[in-house]
């Protein structure tokens, strides 16, 4: 797994996320719609990473919590691209959580996803 390059994009994703539960100017408040993708795609990364330490032979479990994240990851950014409410305070907030999140996801899932290529190689 590559946890070890892709941790400081998920540190940058909490972070971000914390900033945006509790904003300072010049961050706002999220819209709920956003907050809640947002999280579901915060879950569903944890899910990626738990996934890969359980150490299972199978490599399925993994696979599926990447598929979900990315899945949830696309709907946070559908959310944020559709939302007409945002202002430029929440605007900043969903950009700083968004940033990281496809880097994060990326790294974390790379071996999991070159170990199913080699498979059906």
């Amino acid at each position: 797994m590559a946890l070890s390059e892709g941790w400081p994009q998920c540190a940058e994703v909490v972070r971000a996320t914390r900033l945006a539960l509790e904003p300072q100017p010049p961050f706002g408040p999220l819209e709920s719609e956003i907050r809640v993708r947002a999280a579901a795609f915060v879950e569903a990364l944890a899910d990626v990473i738990r996934a890969e330490f359980a150490f299972h032979e199978d490599r399925e479990g993994c696979l599926a919590a990447a598929r979900t994240a990315d899945a949830r990851l696309s709907d946070f950014e559908e959310a944020v691209a559709c939302h007409n409410g945002l202002t430029r305070g929440s605007t900043m907030s969903a950009g700083g959580i968004l940033r990281p999140c496809s880097a994060a996801l990326s790294l974390l899932t790379e071996e999991s996803a070159a170990a199913s290529r080699q498979r059906r190689s």
